[in-house]
């Protein structure tokens, strides 16, 4: 995989956690339920560990 191709994949996920967050954000101010709010913190989390697990992973694969 080429570097381009994973920076651009990792911008995307850093762009899926900060609509996400302001989604949370919104829902928090017009007062959602929590099921909302949780819901939109499990998919936060998961992305976050998603980017970690990718940017770990492919950064490693292009140092061989």
């Amino acid at each position: 995989m080429k570097i381009d191709e994973i920076n651009r994949r990792i911008a995307e996920l850093r762009t899926s956690i900060d609509l996400l967050k302001s989604i949370k954000q919104d829902y928090i101010n017009k007062d959602k339920g929590e099921a909302f709010i949780n819901a939109l913190d499990d998919g936060i989390r998961y992305t976050q560990q998603r980017l970690e697990t990718y940017k770990t992973s492919n950064w490693v694969m292009l140092d061989e």
